[in-house]
């Protein structure tokens, strides 16, 4: 809806050009959001699992399967440091967001030259198995 509403705006292109980027990361990090909110939190009691003794979340709809359908969904499994992963970069999304909205309401002429780059140097998508090591968790800076 708000993507719609550009077209109408009296924005600038580069304004519209910034914020349909940030839409585009919203969205991109929309199937973490849902594994979040609808996965199945659990206690990994089978000694033989490399999350042995951890929590994490798996897909709901593997529960009452076999066990080798849930071995599989424990594969694809949100461990906490997964989770982790996953928040500091949806905090660096709307930390992006704050300052990028500060500088079009904050002044008549903002600069936004930096958005972009900010923008990429956030995963495109927050799938923590395919993240690299190492990974900083450090909250960019304006």
């Amino acid at each position: 809806m708000f993507r719609s509403s550009l077209v109408a705006s009296k924005a600038t292109d580069r304004t519209k050009e910034i914020v349909r980027l940030i839409i585009i990361k919203a969205k991109e990090y929309n199937e973490a959001r849902n594994k979040l909110a609808h996965d199945f939190p659990s206690y990994d009691s089978n000694p033989k699992s490399p999350t042995y003794g951890q929590a994490s979340l798996f897909d709901a709809k593997s529960q009452f399967q076999s066990d080798e359908v849930k071995e599989a969904a424990r594969a694809h499994a949100l461990t906490l440091d997964d989770i982790t992963w996953i928040a500091h970069n949806f905090d660096k999304l709307a930390r992006i967001t704050y300052w990028c909205w500060s500088d079009i309401v904050g002044t008549k002429e903002p600069s936004l030259s930096r958005y972009p780059e900010l923008l990429a140097q956030l995963p495109n998508r927050l799938n923590p198995k395919d993240r690299p090591p190492q990974t900083s968790t450090t909250p960019p800076q304006p």
